[in-house]
């Protein structure tokens, strides 16, 4: 568990100029924005796109075409915007504070970085969103205005500063982040206490003056306990934990859903959501190859252009490479149907106990993804996935850009950026 105190700090900007993988940080001084996200703005979006953005309640949803729609800079603040909006939150925040968080949560985010950046924080908080409200997850754990807005926040910052390189790389580098953050939890603990840090400047403070103190204080620890439990390491003892709540209760197919939260006292009432939270998030966090084949190539690309250059570095550093991070011996392909099988649908498949909806739609299509991939895996190798990418593009183009770089940097589209991938082995 998070200790708020400890982790409620900022990491220095001058000391991680020395870090062996300080090209892969970010500057941290973001008090300035170069832009101005306002309500007038917002609105004047959701008018023109007020169809589209409906779209926020279906699994179809594509994160990609919705940064094309509204751009970059704002797709975070718009999709933070558009879901307070779909569950009715408008009046429990202060609006003008909650832009300008979610304006500096932006910020934060290294656009660099190829899949732990923005773009997945706002994938997945709106998956976050379509099981709690389109699937009525929400309701059936008996959830409150605190409850979403805890949880829709936590998803949308769950990443926040993450630099591209994993838990481990951290503890074997012992990084300047895990001297500051301890060798458990790395990354989780950074992105949980930037969050917190955050909520605690006066101009992003969208809590204060609209819930009480000790609402607030639930509500930080409601955000802090889940992003934790984003970190894959936790996922056995989540997912053993969460069965177990299930066993207990005799919630199988739907049996007895509403038992999902204990209400025998305010302390079971608090430990069961936020056990359904950290559920939630943590299913959805790893949940981009259960989307729309094409969309699920399209973060496959990013995660190992990510992965890889990790273990460039590692290479460079003379260290262990890590696991699917060696761009010369990792097959792509042959791994995701495993990894669907064996790490995603389990926990989504412990969801649909309580809404069997689940598997009609979530886990369905992780099974038409692993059909898939294993029948195309013998075309693929560990440095390209162009051929696939074509071969799935009748619903969208398979030159869609992915490589979304920092201001004034050029796009690369799928060819382009797989291209620079199989050249440089």
């Amino acid at each position: 568990m998070i200790d708020l105190k400890k982790n409620d700090i900022n990491v220095p900007e001058e000391s991680l100029q020395d870090s062996k993988h300080s090209q892969a940080l970010s500057k941290l001084k973001n008090d300035q924005l170069d832009f101005l996200v306002t309500p007038e703005l917002l609105e004047s979006l959701l008018q023109k796109h007020q169809g589209f953005f409906e779209g926020v309640n279906s699994f179809d949803f594509d994160i990609f075409e919705f940064q094309a729609k509204v751009g970059r800079k704002m797709q975070m603040p718009f999709m933070a915007t558009t879901l307070l909006r779909q569950n009715n939150l408008q009046q429990v925040v202060d609006f003008q504070k909650y832009l300008q968080f979610f304006a500096q949560v932006y910020n934060r985010y290294n656009r660099h970085v190829q899949y732990h950046n923005d773009l997945h924080g706002s994938d997945v908080a709106q998956h976050a969103h379509f099981i709690l409200q389109t699937q009525k997850l929400g309701a059936l754990a008996q959830f409150n205005d605190l409850d979403t807005l805890s949880l829709l926040v936590a998803a949308l910052c769950h990443d926040v500063q993450h630099d591209g390189f994993n838990n481990k790389y951290h503890k074997t580098t012992n990084s300047e982040v895990c001297q500051m953050y301890g060798d458990e939890h790395i990354q989780e603990n950074l992105h949980a206490a930037q969050t917190l840090k955050l909520l605690e400047n006066p101009d992003c403070d969208f809590l204060s003056g609209k819930f009480s103190r000790g609402d607030v204080k639930t509500i930080k620890k409601r955000i802090a306990q889940s992003i934790i439990f984003t970190d894959i390491a936790t996922m056995k003892k989540l997912r053993e934990e969460f069965q177990t709540h299930l066993d207990l209760n005799a919630i199988v197919d739907g049996a007895n859903q509403a038992k999902i939260i204990d209400n025998s006292s305010p302390l079971a009432t608090e430990k069961t959501k936020q056990l359904v939270c950290s559920t939630v998030l943590h299913a959805c966090d790893i949940s981009t190859n259960l989307r729309e084949f094409q969309t699920s190539l399209t973060w496959t690309d990013l995660l190992f252009q990510e992965f890889f250059h990790q273990g460039d570095m590692e290479k460079q550093q003379g260290l262990e490479v890590s696991m699917m991070c060696d761009r010369e011996t990792t097959k792509i392909a042959s791994g995701q149907a495993g990894f669907i099988q064996f790490v995603i649908l389990p926990i989504f498949k412990q969801m649909a106990q309580v809404v069997p909806n689940i598997a009609k739609v979530q886990i369905a299509s992780g099974n038409r993804n692993i059909d898939l991939w294993k029948a195309r895996a013998e075309f693929l190798d560990a440095r390209s996935i162009k051929k696939l990418q074509a071969e799935s593009s009748d619903k969208k183009e398979a030159t869609k850009p992915l490589a979304l770089k920092q201001k004034g940097e050029p796009l690369a589209s799928v060819e382009e950026s797989q291209e620079d991938l199989k050249q440089s082995v």
